[in-house]
């Protein structure tokens, strides 16, 4: 997926294409975040709008109930024009999804640049039958190479002539019909399925994680008291707050990408092992073994970096860590290791809502982790792309961006005992065409960083690192008495 962005915070202009793996990084306060949060609108946002503004139009249902048939002719559904109303809708819910009150995204621009989707609804197969009464079963069918979409009526279990039965179908219901219909067997064909799937985690995940309760009780009993004004008999007049002022004043306004995260957390009591055990084992008959093996390496990369598992226990949650003698120590997770609530949110999403079809979106991956474990993140998300899963993350760490390299030139070896001396799996590497990186300078352009069979150009820590080293060896020298 490609996305433009246009006054978006700190950022004026630029864009990045998203791939297995897309890498975003840069210095501090260059608006690293705001890209990721507006990516994540971007993704999340684009099929739901483009689904809302298609309409069958009405005189293809009325030709279906006269005649038993319709055609609809998409060609010139998808226009430029059209595309651009869909990005128009999405960049004026900007500010709404950032909960703006300031104006600051008033004139900030999100385009979903998809060059190939006219390709796609050409080359788009549908043929299937639907049932949408105790006696009507609707058929569409799309052909290859053609923009004609011919609605049916597939059979009727009353009349062996389909056609007479229509006449007893509604025009208002056969448009509702039709229009889910197209939308869910034709329109989620030739979108990016992955997108319907988007997971974020943002970097305030671990304050999120310990005052989740207390943001939800805060909340909770600001409604209560503004409801027992109103059932009081108070006047408006008499009322300390008013409803706006509430929203206004009192109540804290948290941006999607953090509500997502709040209700994720919030959720968490009532999941369990049997809905984790539903969800990573789900269709197992259809899982290959080798997707089976790729899902197993992923967990145990994951519980290598957590050391140990959440649950749910009475409203709270509890960290059980796993000791090195083999016993295990509980403990709420507000008690356990910052890395701990660093990692919850990302430990829920592989555990309960891991896809094979999916975006996830982390803002520093790399927080509170020791270097080690920087570069098991690092395998863990290689792992995850290799599932399926397309990763976007923003990053400050150097070892997760030359871990990944490492992974990229292992791509490239042939000899699989040379993949062995490092311990890679296949499941391990990654090519270089499927990893894209891309920085915010200080002027506020988004710009692209090359990469080859090398990897992603780390030129931001290199040069960082370059320059503490220099330094480090001129002291060295100084203290030895050789200068």
């Amino acid at each position: 997926m490609e996305i433009e962005f246009e006054n978006i915070g700190f950022i004026k202009s630029g864009k990045i294409e998203t791939n297995n793996i897309t890498i975003i990084f840069g210095p501090n306060n260059v608006g690293k975040t705001y890209l990721s949060y507006s990516t994540y609108a971007a993704i999340s946002k684009y099929n739901a709008i483009l689904k809302g503004k298609i309409k069958i139009p009405d005189s293809v249902s009325s030709d279906l109930v006269l005649n038993g048939v319709a055609k609809y002719d998409i060609a010139n559904v998808f226009t430029d024009g059209f595309i651009k109303s869909v990005n128009d809708e999405l960049s004026s819910k900007l500010p709404a999804f950032f909960k703006d009150s300031s104006e600051m995204f008033k004139n900030s621009k999100i385009r979903v640049i998809d060059s190939h989707i006219k390709d796609r609804v050409v080359n788009a197969e549908v043929n299937i039958n639907v049932s949408i009464s105790e006696n009507i079963i609707l058929n569409i069918k799309k052909e290859k190479n053609s923009t004609s979409i011919i609605f049916s009526v597939a059979s009727s279990k009353n009349n062996n002539e389909a056609g007479k039965y229509v006449v007893n179908l509604k025009e208002k219901d056969a448009s509702d019909h039709l229009n889910i219909l197209f939308n869910f067997f034709f329109v989620r064909e030739i979108l990016d399925s992955a997108a319907n799937g988007t997971f974020i985690i943002t970097s305030e995940r671990t304050g999120i994680s310990l005052f989740q309760k207390e943001i939800d009780g805060n909340r909770s009993n600001i409604v209560d008291s503004y409801i027992w004004n109103r059932l009081s008999g108070l006047s408006s007049s008499d009322f300390v707050w008013t409803f706006d002022d509430i929203m206004n004043k009192k109540v804290a306004k948290f941006s999607e990408p953090i509500n997502h995260n709040i209700n994720i957390i919030r959720n968490f009591s009532g999941l369990n092992e049997k809905t984790a055990f539903m969800t990573t084992t789900a269709n197992r008959g259809r899982r290959s073994p080798r997707k089976s093996a790729e899902l197993a390496d992923i967990i145990r990369t994951l519980e290598s970096l957590t050391g140990g598992q959440y649950s749910p226990s009475d409203g709270d949650t509890i960290f059980t860590a796993s000791c090195g003698n083999g016993d295990k120590v509980s403990m709420p997770l507000s008690m356990s290791s910052a890395s701990n609530k660093a990692l919850f949110l990302l430990d829920i999403y592989i555990r309960y809502y891991l896809s094979n079809d999916s975006y996830l979106i982390i803002d520093e991956p790399e927080l509170n982790l020791h270097p080690h474990n920087q570069i098991k993140m690092a395998e863990l998300l290689v792992r995850l792309s290799n599932y399926g899963v397309k990763i976007i993350i923003t990053t400050h760490s150097d070892y997760i961006v030359k871990e990944i390299n490492n992974r990229i030139m292992a791509s490239q070896l042939k000899d699989r005992a040379q993949l062995d001396e490092f311990g890679y799996k296949k499941s391990d590497v990654i090519k270089p065409s499927e990893v894209n990186g891309f920085t915010i300078d200080n002027d506020g352009i988004i710009r692209e960083v090359k990469g080859n069979k090398y990897g992603v150009n780390a030129f931001i820590f290199d040069n960082a690192i370059s320059d503490i080293e220099n330094r480090t060896e001129r002291l060295y020298t100084y203290l030895e008495g050789d200068l």
